[in-house]
């Protein structure tokens, strides 16, 4: 198991750095050039990485020189069973054809979370033994087993984010002037005007958007086009709204030109979940180093005391 997790681990970090340096030194050869994106690795790196993230749970219950894999696979029979019902739902609710492989993907999320809790409960033998000795067990828990547990579980959080923002993401392009309103997701937007604004080292414009909820004022966002006269530049900082489903975005465009009243080019962003691609790495970093508190990664093995070899009486009376 070990060796299968470093030999897929380490192709898919060569994948990785292939497609990063290669444009770079395609181009330094005289061979033009040439952009790698997203087809690219999700040819590659998404086929790698599956097997990787189903046999992360299995891994992760086997005992050292005394794994049974029947008997692993047939205490994850519940994680496989909630991972068919989450896949399927999923599936169904978001269309078979189009987001097939996004629903396999929040199955995954689900086969990684629930696989971390079951070997958790198969560890402390809850419901097999009285409450009491399980939570004894629960504390007599080595922190690399603690910290294992946190990250694979964190690892289903970050999938789940990394498939909702890449599946689901929503954009429109609207043209509006003062008082209309705009729609995505669960939220309206109503565009209440631009005002002049002057930073430190900039000048620009800010766009004013009440965002609605229900009915209810959530927050009002203002996105703003600068410019740096130092340097010359533009730039545009987007109007950000973070909660637990997503993130909103709302980007100023350009103005119409010889319009009344004027219009502006608006921009709109939905992406599900990002907060959880956030959370499932702090996690994932965080797992890492609670197993680092485990007595044994502190503690050397015991060595054996010299033995002090006493004189002889002979050789006393030599000396």
């Amino acid at each position: 198991s070990l060796v299968l997790n470093n030999l897929l681990l380490t192709t898919a970090a060569t994948v990785v750095i292939l497609g990063t340096l290669y444009p770079l030194i395609l181009d330094a050869l005289g061979g033009g050039k040439v952009s790698v994106g997203p087809p690219f690795y999700k040819a590659t790196f998404i086929p790698l990485m599956f097997p990787v993230l189903i046999a992360c749970v299995v891994g992760a219950m086997l005992s050292w020189k005394r794994a049974d894999l029947k008997g692993v696979l047939g205490r994850l029979k519940l994680a496989l069973f909630f991972t068919i019902i989450v896949t399927a739902t999923t599936a169904y609710l978001a269309g078979y054809g189009k987001y097939f492989l996004a629903a396999c993907g929040i199955g995954l999320a689900t086969w990684l979370i629930f696989g971390s809790l079951i070997g958790l409960m198969e560890r402390v033998a809850i419901f097999r033994q009285p409450l009491k000795q399980s939570i004894l067990r629960i504390k007599n828990l080595p922190g690399s087993f603690w910290g294992m547990t946190i990250a694979h579980g964190a690892l289903g959080i970050l999938v789940a984010g990394i498939t909702a923002s890449s599946a689901w993401r929503i954009e429109k392009i609207k043209t509006v002037s003062e008082g209309d309103t705009l729609e995505i997701f669960e939220y309206r937007l109503k565009f209440s005007g631009v005002k002049t604004i002057k930073g430190p080292n900039f000048s620009g414009l800010k766009g004013l958007f009440i965002v609605t909820r229900n009915g209810e004022q959530v927050t009002v966002l203002g996105p703003e086009k600068r410019k740096y006269p130092a340097q010359q530049t533009r730039t545009t900082e987007a109007g950000i709204l973070t909660t637990f489903k997503g993130d909103l975005y709302v980007v100023l465009g350009s103005q119409k030109e010889g319009v009344k009243p004027p219009k502006w080019t608006v921009r709109l962003y939905f992406n599900p979940l990002v907060v959880w691609i956030w959370v499932g790495a702090i996690l994932m970093a965080f797992g890492g180093l609670v197993s680092l508190v485990d007595r044994r990664h502190r503690i050397g093995p015991p060595r054996l005391a010299k033995k002090k070899i006493k004189p002889t009486l002979s050789t006393t009376t030599n000396a």
